[in-house]
């Protein structure tokens, strides 16, 4: 059965720290005219299924991100922000954040690594729908 997301069902999450040991500036590393993370945000926001936030310890990321028009609520904290820091840590800080402002959580939480730049808009509502 198909779904038909609404803006208010989910949120594009993006997870793009800063201080990768092996690339530096991984996140803001380009291909072509744009980097990785801008290449991710464009793509979550041609899907038009719901706010893309991006989830950040760098204001430089943050900055880039807002520009690009995702929504940076909050830089991440330090303690959950290292190499050994897991993505799924990232989403349980997003949720605490939204309960903690009361903001309503919608009923999906969608997770768009910006390490992975090809992907298009199609392949997001395709994956979304399944």
């Amino acid at each position: 059965m198909e779904k038909n997301f609404k803006s208010k069902d989910l949120i594009l999450f993006i997870p793009a720290r800063s201080g990768s040991t092996r690339i530096k500036n991984k996140n803001l590393k380009k291909i072509g005219k744009t980097s990785l993370i801008q290449s991710k945000i464009k793509a979550c926001l041609e899907t038009k299924l719901g706010p893309v936030v991006v989830s950040t310890n760098s204001n430089k990321i943050a900055r880039i991100a807002r520009r690009s028009g995702a929504i940076t609520p909050f830089l991440r904290p330090k303690i959950i922000s290292n190499s050994n820091s897991s993505m799924i840590s990232a989403i349980v800080h997003l949720i605490k954040f939204y309960s903690k402002k009361k903001i309503k959580l919608p009923q999906y939480i969608g997770l768009f690594p910006a390490t992975n730049p090809f992907t298009k808009k199609e392949s997001i509502i395709n994956a979304l729908r399944k």
